[in-house]
């Protein structure tokens, strides 16, 4: 599994907008975050869908963030841009596969899933603003090559 670029470029974009003061332009955004200016306002419509920033245009307008980044996890940015998150279709289609209810892969799926989206749910905006990112984090992820 992978997270889309795309929702890549939206945590950058809200982490942007939770870090500045008042309305921030695209443009502003695009280039802070070196995410390309064509691209922005995709991320922006998706997260503004979702009740997450709101935009104005005009003399002044931009965008801003509409919630509280204490109160704003990650898992809410990516499942806005991602729908709901899911390692394997039988985490969320019950029934799916015949197996899930005595499969033991089926347990370790749901068990890595309940991890992914406690990390990702417990982990605000604003943890990840503060130096160091959040409290708990003490160790690098693993490179690529030692996976």
């Amino acid at each position: 599994m992978e997270i889309s670029l795309t929702t890549d470029y939206a945590v950058r974009a809200v982490l942007h907008l939770a870090a500045s003061p008042g309305r921030v332009t695209a443009g502003q955004i695009a280039r802070d975050q070196n995410i390309p200016r064509s691209y922005v306002p995709k991320v922006l419509q998706a997260l503004a869908r979702a009740g997450i920033v709101a935009g104005s245009s005009g003399r002044g307008g931009g965008v801003r963030l509409c919630r509280d980044p204490d109160g704003l996890s990650v898992l809410e940015i990516v499942q806005a841009m991602e729908g709901p998150v899911a390692l394997n279709r039988c985490l969320v289609r019950p029934g799916e596969c015949p197996r899930d209810m005595t499969c033991p892969v089926h347990r370790m799926w749901a068990r890595a899933q309940e991890d992914l989206l406690k990390t990702l749910g417990d982990t605000t905006v604003a943890d990840l603003l503060r130096p160091g990112g959040r409290a708990d984090e003490t160790k690098e992820p693993p490179s690529p090559q030692s996976r």
